[in-house]
């Protein structure tokens, strides 16, 4: 019996099965290592193929074009580890990006943060002990500058509740970012307080934040405007402007603040609506600049987005005019977004040109609006105003040197209800004016992708190619190894 298995163990089917075993053992081996290796290189050079139809998470080239220019250190940290971040379809969409922007670029880097074994490494970004950061946190780093973002704000969503994502706005979050950290200097934009201004939401300062803007309040009856600034916002005031009188005597009004600040081709935002009342200063320096408001709230029944009539469907400016070049790029589209004005009184144009200043025309009402009394008792129809932009051209050193006003006759075209959702073309109307206006790089080409567009673009044949490829590509070498090693083995 010893006898046999010992033969057994020297027999030829024996050795030639063990070599079979070790070689099947050596391959799978071999098919493990090589799965595990190519991961981690997939995942350190961004090895991934976006086969959605828009490319809905690949960087775009305008986005790449933004960053090229950036040599400063950038952090990409991440407040959870990678398994955990890959096991969640919104944190692995941020992930992605975020991957392949630091395989792109060499000053951009990802790091990873446990906030729950060492809370102490996230006190630094940390501005108030009101700020919120947890397990799906993102904080964008460069020197001593960061800003720290929720998930939520990488979304587009359906709903204040921030419970329905829609679309994928992530390229344009963490590009907005990286901007605002790499600044060599911060242009600013102020907000006026002091006569009753409110903000419904954060919508419109957030707007200029993200924009790359040192956004604050300033009260022009106690303090002048910073020589960097680029934008001043008077939003929904209630009471009027400081203008020239007894009481300023030997020190510079409100409105002659303004003024010196247009002069030095500064920009100037005013929203009011239908229940600002009358402000004579302010209103009576605006008419200096070619518009007026009117009293009576706007209804367009036919063009409105409530049955009240009041959330007008604004119609774009067209034509050779200032006010229509601040919005080709989207009137441009070939179904270009809707607008919408809430609430809004009527602008009127007192001038169109009138020497260094023209006046122009940036969103109307259609043919069939109404404006109606506090008795709702109709007082005038046809076509009005919305949005309008005056624009000053003075010359120096034979350059063309410009301020802006920018008037809208409503206080809802900036809150959340209409640009926070990105539904509308709001958002993208302010950018223009910040981008034309403020001369300042912002990621206006950058939008929000929708989910709808992250089905395959690929057909069937092609998809059955990419299957057979990934399938047979591995036991193709696999088997070639093994034939190399018994014809090397045969003739050994």
């Amino acid at each position: 019996m010893n006898s046999k298995i010992s033969m057994f163990f020297k027999s030829r089917s024996f050795k030639r099965g063990s070599f079979n075993a070790a070689l099947t053992v050596i391959v799978i081996a071999a098919v493990v290592i090589l799965n595990i290796i190519v991961t981690a290189l997939a995942q350190k050079y961004y090895w991934y193929i976006d086969m959605t139809k828009d490319s809905v998470f690949k960087v775009s080239d305008e986005g790449m074009a933004i960053i090229e220019g950036i040599n400063a250190d950038i952090n990409i940290i991440f407040c959870d580890d990678v398994d955990n971040l890959q096991s969640n379809i919104y944190q692995k969409s941020i992930y992605n990006t975020a991957l392949e922007l630091s395989a792109r670029f060499d000053n951009i880097s990802i790091k990873h943060l446990d906030i729950y074994k060492n809370p102490s490494s996230i006190a630094k970004y940390k501005m108030t002990s009101a700020t919120s950061i947890t397990d799906t946190s993102v904080i964008i780093e460069s020197g001593s500058e960061y800003r720290v973002y929720p998930l939520t704000a990488f979304f587009v969503f359906n709903d204040e509740n921030y419970t329905d994502a829609w679309a994928y706005n992530g390229e344009y979050k963490l590009i907005s970012a990286i901007l605002q950290v790499t600044a060599d200097e911060y242009p600013k934009a102020y907000f006026t307080i002091g006569h009753g201004e409110m903000l419904v939401d954060q919508a419109l300062w957030n707007l200029f934040a993200e924009a790359g803007y040192e956004v604050n309040t300033i009260n022009l009856m106690e303090q002048d405007l910073a020589p960097d600034t680029r934008f001043l916002i008077i939003n929904d005031p209630i009471y009027d402007f400081q203008g020239i009188s007894a009481d300023t005597a030997g020190k510079r009004s409100e409105i002659e603040k303004i003024d010196d600040f247009l002069d030095e081709f500064g920009c100037l935002m005013v929203f009011t609506d239908p229940d600002t009342g009358e402000l004579p200063e302010l209103y009576s320096f605006l008419r200096e600049w070619g518009i007026s408001f009117g009293d009576n709230a706007i209804k367009d029944y036919d063009n409105s987005l409530t049955t009240d009539g009041y959330s007008v469907v604004a119609q774009y400016a067209t034509g050779q005019t200032t006010g229509a070049s601040l919005i080709s790029p989207i009137t441009e589209l070939a179904a270009p977004p809707k607008a919408i004005v809430r609430y809004a009184v009527p602008i009127n144009i007192e001038f169109t040109d009138n020497g260094s200043r023209n006046v122009s025309t940036v969103l109307t009402t259609s043919n069939e609006a109404i404006i109606s009394d506090e008795d709702d008792i109709v007082v005038g129809s046809g076509k009005y105003n919305l949005m309008t932009l005056s624009r000053e051209t003075r010359y120096v050193d034979n350059q063309a040197q410009y301020s802006y006003v920018l008037a809208a006759g409503t206080t809802n075209f900036a809150t959340n209800s209409y640009i926070g959702q990105k539904a509308y073309s709001n958002s993208d109307i302010l950018y223009a004016a910040m981008k034309q206006m403020g001369k300042e790089r912002v990621p206006v080409d950058l939008d929000f992708k929708p989910f709808d567009d992250t089905s395959l673009d690929i057909t069937s044949s092609e998809a059955t190619g990419w299957t057979i490829a990934i399938v047979t590509v591995l036991p193709i070498i696999a088997i070639l190894f093994c034939i190399v090693i018994l014809i090397r083995r045969k003739h050994a």
